[in-house]
Protein backbone atom coordinates (compact mmCIF):
# COMPACT_ATOMS: atom_id res chain seq x y z
CA UNK A 1 0.00 0.00 0.00
CA UNK A 2 0.83 3.38 -0.85
CA UNK A 3 0.16 7.13 0.35
CA UNK A 4 0.66 9.57 -2.24
CA UNK A 5 3.73 7.10 -3.37
CA UNK A 6 5.33 7.56 -0.56
CA UNK A 7 7.42 4.58 0.76
CA UNK A 8 8.37 5.74 4.41
CA UNK A 9 6.26 7.95 6.38
CA UNK A 10 7.96 9.72 9.36
CA UNK A 11 7.03 12.18 11.88
CA UNK A 12 7.87 13.43 15.38
CA UNK A 13 6.02 13.71 18.51
CA UNK A 14 6.78 14.13 22.27
CA UNK A 15 8.44 11.11 23.60
CA UNK A 16 6.47 8.99 26.45
CA UNK A 17 9.19 9.12 28.67
CA UNK A 18 8.11 12.65 29.59
CA UNK A 19 4.62 11.45 30.71
CA UNK A 20 5.82 9.47 33.81
CA UNK A 21 7.51 9.54 36.76
CA UNK A 22 11.73 9.53 37.08
CA UNK A 23 11.21 6.26 38.97
CA UNK A 24 9.14 4.44 36.63
CA UNK A 25 11.72 5.04 33.52
CA UNK A 26 10.45 8.49 33.01
CA UNK A 27 13.36 11.15 31.47
CA UNK A 28 14.59 12.91 34.58
CA UNK A 29 12.98 16.20 35.25
CA UNK A 30 10.87 16.07 32.69
CA UNK A 31 7.79 15.63 35.19
CA UNK A 32 8.78 18.19 37.38
CA UNK A 33 9.59 20.63 34.86
CA UNK A 34 6.36 20.23 33.04
CA UNK A 35 3.98 20.67 36.28
CA UNK A 36 6.43 24.21 37.10
CA UNK A 37 4.57 25.75 34.26
CA UNK A 38 1.46 25.42 35.98
CA UNK A 39 -0.77 24.18 33.14
CA UNK A 40 -1.91 20.46 31.63
CA UNK A 41 0.02 20.15 29.25
CA UNK A 42 0.45 16.08 29.33
CA UNK A 43 -1.97 14.45 27.21
CA UNK A 44 -4.30 11.82 28.75
CA UNK A 45 -2.08 8.96 26.71
CA UNK A 46 0.74 9.39 24.73
CA UNK A 47 0.63 9.71 21.45
CA UNK A 48 4.41 7.58 20.97
CA UNK A 49 2.64 4.53 22.07
CA UNK A 50 -0.23 5.27 20.26
CA UNK A 51 1.50 5.49 16.67
CA UNK A 52 3.99 2.32 18.17
CA UNK A 53 0.54 0.56 17.74
CA UNK A 54 0.04 1.86 14.63
CA UNK A 55 3.25 0.01 12.99
CA UNK A 56 5.81 2.82 13.89
CA UNK A 57 9.04 2.61 14.84
CA UNK A 58 11.38 5.22 16.95
CA UNK A 59 14.36 6.09 14.49
CA UNK A 60 15.90 8.91 16.80
CA UNK A 61 15.42 9.93 20.51
CA UNK A 62 15.78 13.93 20.93
CA UNK A 63 16.26 14.23 24.82
CA UNK A 64 18.52 17.10 25.23
CA UNK A 65 16.60 19.96 26.33
CA UNK A 66 17.47 22.16 22.95
CA UNK A 67 14.78 24.40 21.71
CA UNK A 68 15.67 23.66 18.39
CA UNK A 69 15.48 20.06 18.49
CA UNK A 70 12.64 19.66 20.93
CA UNK A 71 9.39 20.52 21.27
CA UNK A 72 8.96 24.27 23.36
CA UNK A 73 6.30 25.30 25.31
CA UNK A 74 5.33 28.44 27.27
CA UNK A 75 3.80 28.82 30.03
CA UNK A 76 0.98 31.71 29.80
CA UNK A 77 1.12 32.98 33.65
CA UNK A 78 4.87 32.91 33.77
CA UNK A 79 6.28 33.10 30.82
CA UNK A 80 8.96 30.23 31.61
CA UNK A 81 10.07 28.32 28.46
CA UNK A 82 10.32 24.07 28.62
CA UNK A 83 11.70 22.04 26.03
CA UNK A 84 9.96 18.72 25.93
CA UNK A 85 12.00 15.35 24.59
CA UNK A 86 10.78 13.70 21.01
CA UNK A 87 10.95 11.04 19.73
CA UNK A 88 11.41 10.42 15.72
CA UNK A 89 9.37 7.91 14.41
CA UNK A 90 8.83 6.12 10.95
CA UNK A 91 6.73 3.35 9.47
CA UNK A 92 7.42 1.71 6.06
CA UNK A 93 4.37 1.12 3.91
CA UNK A 94 4.42 -2.38 2.12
Amino acid sequence: VSVLGAKVLTLDTLDKRALIPEEEGGLPGALSAMSRLGEKITPGFSTQAWYERMGYRVIRTIIEFDPKSSYVIKSKETGEEYCLPSVWMEKVLA
